[in-house]
């Protein structure tokens, strides 16, 4: 296998990783998984693939996975993790992950086994973000739809009465969460290679962003939105071009805002401002303050009391769920007369020390600086970078009030080896 048959294969590995695997999609039965396992078996599938090649091309291992921080700094997580899974409560469960999430310690190791793919890729913009926004328009279309009563495929019977945007991704929030990634991609398409479908695109995805009601994503994609304009408008210095497109982005922006909040009667107005309003609960002490985020607040105070309990390993991958209930059972019945199911801690970074310990925090999130170090160093010299930090900005953003789950996560994952890949390096 030459060099350049071997880049072919990785290329294709990372972009059906995300174009095709977004649409997989199985709406079958009553009770059957139709969002996340079915991915699941493709990424695994995938990333079988990836190491097939590496077995095959072993002798080059070292232009697959290079030695360098950002490597170091995974295997570390990688070993950290594993060594959580000795003091995990239910050791099945921590590998395995629960049925309907998948999302186990077996199903990071694909994350980590796509993002060193990525990390070798050496996609051209142009195809990375025809590939990206192709798959975006098209379930952004199927999920307003569903936002407006209209939806060809069947529901399991817990989606059968769901009138927000989720397509193939199982949940709003992670719906929100996928388009969180993908519209820098639709603002660099109009604003940078001066392609009008690009503001059509834009249109599409932020509408059906809106569709998910998902405050989290909200905000998760304004983040993404002007870090991408500060990073036109710092690193094209300026130009007349970038300067009147970003106007028209921004004006395009209000008018979406303004037609989906008339078409909402008001809803979209009364949801965002509940954010300033939960807020002020929170701050103020207030007595609602522990039902703000959809009872977040909750949820978060008696996680960081659970990791106080057990800070150095956690109660293991995917463990949250028992232990929750066990300690807070009475209290959730008092407060909201019923038993939140809490399997997650709906904060991505008190998950990780919930689950696997502080240490495994500190770890992880030394490995993402490290990658967004790498990333912020390639902005002046290298614009496709600009949408793939711009997405991971807003990305990291929303994680403080959403889940990481199979559906989108590994996306996430596969944007982090794009943007520390080992093409245009420029001495970072």
């Amino acid at each position: 296998m030459d060099q350049t048959r071997l880049q072919q294969y990785i290329n294709l590995i990372t972009l059906s990783c995300l174009s095709i695997v977004p649409l997989v999609y199985v709406p079958i039965g009553e009770y059957f998984d139709y969002f996340y396992e079915p991915k699941a078996i493709i990424l695994a599938i995938l990333s079988l693939y990836f190491l097939i090649i590496v077995f095959i091309k072993r002798q080059n291992l070292n232009e697959i996975f290079q030695p360098d921080r950002i490597n170091f700094s995974l295997i570390f997580y990688v070993f950290i993790l594993i060594i959580s899974l000795f003091f995990a409560l239910n050791l099945n469960l921590a590998i395995q992950g629960k049925p309907d999430r998948v999302d186990g310690f077996s199903t990071m190791v694909v994350y980590f086994l796509l993002f060193i793919a990525a990390r070798s890729s050496n996609l051209t913009m142009k195809s990375l973000a025809r590939a990206l926004l192709i798959t975006a328009t098209i379930l952004s279309i199927y999920g307003i739809f569903q936002y407006f009563g209209i939806d060809p495929f069947p529901r399991d019977f817990l989606r059968l009465e769901w009138n927000r945007s989720f397509a193939t991704f199982g949940n709003p929030n992670f719906m929100g969460t996928y388009l969180v990634l993908m519209i820098p991609f639709a603002l660099h398409m109009f604003i940078k290679e001066q392609n009008k479908l690009g503001a059509i695109v834009y249109s599409i995805l932020l509408f059906c962003l809106l569709c998910t009601r998902t405050r989290g994503a909200w905000i998760g994609g304004i983040v993404a939105l002007f870090s991408y304009i500060v990073f036109t408008n710092i690193y094209d210095n300026r130009s007349k071009s970038t300067i009147h497109k970003t106007a028209l982005i921004l004006l395009l922006t209000i008018v979406i805002l303004f037609s989906f909040n008339q078409i909402s009667g008001g809803g979209f107005i009364q949801r965002f401002t509940s954010i300033s309003t939960e807020a002020t609960e929170v701050l103020t002490d207030g007595d609602n303050a522990e039902k703000g985020g959809g009872s977040r607040i909750f949820i978060w105070k008696k996680v960081i009391e659970m990791i106080r309990e057990k800070p150095f390993f956690g109660y293991g991958i995917e463990n949250l769920a028992e232990p929750f209930v066990e300690k807070y059972e009475s209290e959730m019945i008092e407060k909201y007369g019923y038993v939140l199911f809490v399997d997650k801690a709906h904060n991505e970074y008190l998950h990780v020390a919930v689950t696997s310990g502080i240490p495994s925090l500190i770890i992880y999130l030394a490995f993402i600086f490290q990658v967004l170090k790498k990333g912020v160093k390639r902005l002046p010299f290298h614009p496709k970078y600009w949408p793939i930090m711009a997405a991971i900005f807003g990305y990291l953003t929303q994680a403080f009030f959403n889940i990481s789950v199979v559906s989108v996560a590994y996306i996430f994952w596969v944007f982090l080896g794009l943007a520390s890949n080992y093409t245009n390096d420029v001495n970072v």
